[in-house]
């Protein structure tokens, strides 16, 4: 690649807010690398010590915070021209700080949208008898741990008017 790419791909970038995107996609990337191991440590330690593993897991929820403020450091000091003493920390701060927040809005948007799309849920008519209809209805919910509850809620609905 020539240079003169280069510099129309960082142009427009910088334009319409890229680097903050991808930012925050990297961001998302990180902290899903870092917490699957932290998980699985603080499943085996809280098991091995009789213990809850949020003792542990709670760092998670800063792991996006860290990951956006080194990103964004890296970004101004890039703009800087490598240059310390011309980074403004007032705005690394800040910055790192909204993208670190919209990054875990980002991911929780799309685990909803992902858990309400693969949510199945089907209703069908038993039996139906004269005024009364049977109605069974089966709803598979994804739990957390990526595991499925099956419940299979029942009524029955009287048609008979009251007198």
């Amino acid at each position: 690649m020539d240079e003169e790419l280069i510099q129309q791909i960082v142009s427009f970038l910088s334009k319409y807010y890229g680097w903050e995107l991808i930012i925050i996609g990297l961001t998302i990337a990180l902290t899903m690398l870092v917490k699957i191991p932290v998980r699985k440590a603080a499943d085996k330690y809280a098991q091995k010590n009789n213990i809850d593993k949020s003792v542990i897991t709670w760092v998670i929820g800063v792991f996006p915070f860290v990951f956006s403020f080194i990103l964004v450091f890296l970004l101004y000091f890039y703009r800087a021209g490598w240059n310390l003493d011309a980074i403004s920390w007032k705005m690394v701060v800040v910055e790192a700080s909204t993208l670190g927040g919209a990054a875990i809005g980002v991911y929780e948007f799309v685990k909803k949208l992902i858990k309400g799309i693969t949510a199945k849920n089907k209703t069908q008519t038993i039996a139906v008898e004269g005024n009364t209809t049977v109605v069974t209805t089966t709803i598979k919910e994804m739990n957390n741990d990526g595991s499925v509850d099956n419940t299979t809620p029942s009524y029955v609905q009287n048609r008979h008017k009251k007198k």
